[in-house]
């Protein structure tokens, strides 16, 4: 077979084709090749997901923890550096301001709630 066949052969079946259905023929085309890709893209999809299988649980699992651990521990950090450069100005020593924080801490919640309740009432 010569290429001539195979090009009489391409334009026998583009003969088929009625005129004025070019644009609705390309668009056909252009969803089988992304029909195509999208099921490419599932079929990969799975195997990541068949080769992952038995560390899908743990990463959820951190990145669970993660999502909530990570702000509760910058904003404990930023409050225990406050704390301490406060410390430091006022020239508190260590053990006198370690004795006196839950003291502080209640006496912070009181007043934050007393002012809460006086806001919203």
């Amino acid at each position: 077979m010569t290429p001539e066949t195979y090009r009489s052969a391409i334009d026998q079946m583009l003969n088929l084709i009625p005129q004025g259905h070019e644009k609705a023929i390309k668009n056909a085309v252009y969803n089988i090749i992304a029909l195509i890709f999208v099921l490419l893209g599932v079929g990969a999809g799975t195997a990541v997901y068949f080769v992952l299988e038995p560390f899908i649980k743990p990463l959820l699992w951190a990145i669970l923890i993660g999502s909530v651990l990570h702000p509760a521990k910058a904003a404990a950090v930023s409050w225990v550096t406050n704390y301490l450069q406060n410390m430091m100005d006022q020239k508190i020593p260590v053990i006198f301001g370690s004795i006196l924080a839950p003291i502080s801490i209640v006496d912070r919640l009181a007043e934050n709630s007393v002012l809460f309740c006086v806001k919203n009432l």
